[in-house]
């Protein structure tokens, strides 16, 4: 096994590890952003000895005690559910005349200040991931693979528009999987738009919520498959189309596959 292969195996390993912590931790936006990694690291893991093999099988079976967690978690939200509202203040009782005291022209006794402990610094919470980004120079070259394709800034807006309005019908219909499916297609139109803008921040915030996204379709597929016993096609094929778009822009930020 060469030491590339052993230290994405190694990698792997602890994104999964890390995914059923924070699945253990009641944390599953965080095990869902490590599952993601994980996900898009499965060329990377491909190949090798029998080693490699045991390696991969030992990482499997962590990320599927993960996303069983993620299953009998509580049910993400629907994203259009209101917020909870806060509760009222309680009503202060009013307070009753009182008779005016005089005031004692005693000098007060002197305030002794005392030092208070210097504040301790905010850990943050366990299990969780960083928001994924590209840099400048990665985002170039991707719009620089997008313009060897023939992109077009307003094809890709017409596209956003149009597969968002398809996700807010979906969700009116409470077709979760199909609302999933509209989002990522929605999102990665975006990101590619932005990315011909040289809208760093758009790019990011839509590619962080790609993340968020192609996890639930993952978790939606298997969560079908494990309680029918075989795979459905549709999501099969959709969380397969997603996979291949993130990995797309991940080839395209690294400069590989740039006229693909």
């Amino acid at each position: 096994m060469n030491e590339a292969l052993k230290t994405a195996l190694n990698e792997a390993r602890a994104l999964a590890e890390a995914a059923r912590t924070a699945a253990e931790a009641g944390n599953p936006e965080a095990a869902r952003r490590l599952l993601a990694e994980l996900d898009a690291m499965r060329e990377e893991c491909a190949g090798g000895n029998a080693a490699a093999s045991a390696s991969r099988a030992k990482t499997l079976r962590i990320e599927a005690e993960a996303l069983a967690l993620l299953d009998t978690a509580q049910p993400e939200a629907d994203e259009g559910a209101a917020e909870a509202a806060p509760l009222p203040a309680p009503e202060q009782p009013v307070p009753a005349e009182v008779e005016p005291v005089a005031v004692n022209e005693a000098p007060l006794p002197e305030v002794v200040p005392v030092a208070l402990p210097a504040p301790t610094k905010a850990r943050a919470p366990r299990g969780t991931a960083p928001a994924h980004s590209l840099s400048a120079d990665e985002w170039s070259r991707v719009a620089a693979a997008l313009r060897a394709q023939g992109a077009d800034i307003g094809t890709l807006d017409a596209e956003t528009e149009r597969f968002t309005a398809q996700m807010e019908q979906a969700r009116i219909e409470r077709n979760t999987f199909r609302a999933r499916v509209m989002e990522r297609q929605a999102l990665q139109a975006r990101l590619e738009a932005a990315a011909l803008r040289g809208d760093l921040d758009a790019a990011n915030a839509a590619w962080d919520r790609l993340f968020d996204v192609v996890t639930a379709i993952r978790s939606l597929e298997g969560t079908h498959r494990r309680k029918t016993g075989q795979a459905d096609p549709e999501k099969a094929a959709a969380y397969d189309a997603a996979r291949e778009a993130s990995l797309k822009v991940r080839r395209w930020a690294r400069g590989v596959d740039a006229a693909a």
